[in-house]
């Protein structure tokens, strides 16, 4: 929720971006300058409660709770999880603390009371499972987060509410809007804020319009006045700074600005003001920047997806497949390259510790295409990677088989490999020989056959280049005009291509 009208307000000064793409890109070029991925913070709470409401609709439209279960709710949660396991990005998860305010938009708030959300625990054992972080906020989850964001321990903060800016976050990633597609967002920073307007859109300026206009803890404000009215007055008027300045001398506000504008002396609510301005945030010293790389524990998520989702081995494999697997490749491949470790390592210890979905688990590229998934395009390409999976795929079976106490049969036991989609962009920064291999392959596959000779069923296949070759075969990435996409596109092209 948070300030009514403010979204609409700031729009102009949204950067639209893919979500797959935007961090994708955030993390090359993090990592190519020796810094860590992007680290994302999220409040937990809206999340939980949309989980609920997700299974109140499934029983409004017949289901039992006993039908319905938990695992509704924990599959919703899921799905957000799986989103960013997907992305090659650090996820710090804050929860509300119990001195969080006893009332937000009107009603009763059962965190402010110390009680905490019946989802909490089994969300927690899910963010431990995939290797996120997580936190306790003394008071409201987003009011840290704001905190953390200014202060550089967490690099945006991705969210729906609008309040997060009333808190002073600097770089926000507002959540998808569109149910059609759910990788479209939003990324608002505070300098690209006040260009818009830096009056209205000022801290200062927002704080003005949510004790005016209404937000969580006032939904009405000042009676009479609209958003509109408030923005212009923020806009025109040194209301915003009068306010401020009543704020830091404990001045009333209606008192000093009643006889010229109207105002009652009562208004605004000391109490309601105080919130904005001096929410409750962890500042101590132990507050330190999560940015180490978690993989995902498979043993542990098969776990739980088996004890809290309840999901069969064909539903938890498909997660492990589709997510799990490509979130924990991708992590391990860019903190391989960070460290300097070349993809064709000698290091066996790293690679055993590292549970072998980087390096030389990585067999080959089989496909570079524009697929369904998240943020493709043009642009934005998926590698399809033939990967060994014995290292993970061994222990999620046995995590499996003793939760459910049964034999998951010769089938997937006996399962080697898997196809993994990873973004392209990723693999050419980290593996440009792998690329160079699959461009080389492509292009001996689709040569004619020399002039006077008839390739044979039986002719020798063309030779494969020396892993010495295969290093010194040079990708160019170059930046071309697609006219007919009306967009800037990546032309990927070998030594010699690029010579014809």
């Amino acid at each position: 929720m948070g300030i009514n009208g403010l979204w609409q307000a700031i729009a102009p000064a949204a950067h639209h971006r893919s979500f797959a793409e935007f961090l994708t890109s955030e993390a090359v070029e993090r990592t190519s300058n020796g810094e860590s991925l992007p680290v994302i913070g999220v409040d937990a709470s809206p999340l939980m409660f949309e989980a609920q409401g997700a299974a109140i609709r499934a029983r409004k439209k017949g289901g039992s709770l006993a039908r319905i279960g938990r695992n509704v709710e924990y599959s919703t949660l899921m799905k957000f999880l799986e989103q960013f396991i997907r992305a090659p990005c650090i996820v710090h998860i804050v929860f509300d603390g119990g001195a969080r305010p006893v009332r937000k938009r009107n009603r009763a708030v059962g965190q402010g009371l110390g009680q905490e959300h019946y989802l909490a625990g089994g969300f927690r054992a899910l963010l431990d499972a995939f290797g996120f972080h997580w936190s306790i906020a003394p008071g409201e989850g987003e009011a840290q987060l704001a905190h953390m964001n200014r202060a550089g321990i967490i690099d945006f903060v991705f969210t729906s509410d609008s309040d997060i800016f009333l808190f002073g976050a600097v770089r926000v990633i507002r959540r998808p809007q569109m149910k059609e597609n759910r990788d479209h967002i939003e990324v608002y920073t505070s300098d690209a804020l006040e260009d818009q307007d830096s009056g209205a859109l000022s801290r200062s300026g927002i704080l003005f319009l949510a004790v005016v206009a209404g937000g969580d803890y006032n939904t009405t404000g000042l009676r009479g006045c609209g958003f509109d009215t408030a923005y212009t007055l923020a806009q025109s008027t040194e209301l915003p700074q009068l306010l401020n300045a009543a704020i830091s001398t404990e001045a009333s506000f209606g008192n000093r600005l009643s006889a010229a504008h109207g105002i009652p002396e009562s208004f605004p609510d000391p109490g309601i003001v105080h919130q904005y301005a001096n929410s409750i945030t962890d500042v101590g010293p132990n507050l330190a920047a999560k940015r180490d790389v978690n993989l995902p524990d498979t043993d542990r998520l098969v776990r739980a997806a088996c004890d809290i989702l309840e999901w069969r081995w064909a539903r938890t494999y498909e997660m492990l497949k589709s997510s799990a697997w490509p979130g924990h490749c991708m992590r391990q491949i860019l903190e391989m390259k960070q460290n300097g470790i070349t993809s064709h390592m000698s290091d066996t210890d790293y690679y055993s510790k590292a549970n072998g979905l980087g390096g030389k688990a990585i067999r080959a590229i089989l496909k570079i295409t524009t697929t369904s998934h998240p943020g493709a395009s043009g642009v934005f390409k998926y590698c399809r990677l033939e990967t060994w999976i014995q290292s993970v795929n061994v222990p999620a079976i046995q995590a499996y088989e003793e939760v459910m106490r049964c034999d998951i049969g010769p089938s997937a036991k006996f399962r080697t490999s898997a196809t993994l989609w990873i973004p392209g962009k990723i693999i050419n920064y980290v593996h440009p020989e792998l690329v160079a291999q699959f461009f080389h392959d492509e292009a001996c596959r689709q040569a004619p056959p020399r002039r006077g000779t008839k390739r044979a069923a039986s002719a020798s296949p063309p030779r494969t280049p020396s892993s010495h070759e295969r290093r010194n075969l040079k990708v160019h990435v170059t930046e071309v005009y697609d006219a007919r996409l009306g967009k800037i596109v990546l032309d990927l092209c070998t030594d010699d291509e690029e010579s014809d």
